[in-house]
């Protein structure tokens, strides 16, 4: 039987930058979470920001019909919006930010810390 029609859902997949999946399976281990998958597109995208979002369209077209639920673990990453393009149409979510910083640290922190280090260079 299909899992879509057994009476267990459908794992949740997240699709994530390389440069995370270290913290988020560390997160997966600390919280038991065995119903998130979790795949990673490579995270020296982020020296060719294009390629970003034509990637992760190809990511959640390769994995739409196994998971119920696609979440994006990936800011704007100099995408200019175009990570925001593919997921609206997708209608997948991403977490909020422009850099994965602000959603490590939360938002009002890193705009505090961006304010209190003005001209700071964030290397992704």
């Amino acid at each position: 039987m299909p899992a879509s029609q057994s009476n267990h859902p459908l794992p949740i997949l997240i699709i994530a930058c390389g440069a995370l999946a270290h913290e988020i399976v560390a997160l997966q281990a600390l919280n038991g979470w065995n119903h998130m998958h979790l795949t990673c597109l490579d995270a020296e995208l982020h020296n060719k920001p294009q390629l970003i979002a034509g990637k992760l369209r190809q990511k959640i077209a390769q994995h739409r019909d196994d998971y119920e639920n696609i979440f994006v673990a990936y800011a704007d990453c100099g995408t200019g919006g175009a990570i925001d393009k593919v997921l609206l149409e997708a209608g997948i979510e991403r977490l909020p930010g422009a850099h994965c910083y602000s959603f490590f640290a939360g938002e009002r922190q890193f705009a505090a810390i961006g304010e209190q280090a003005i001209g700071t260079f964030y290397l992704t």
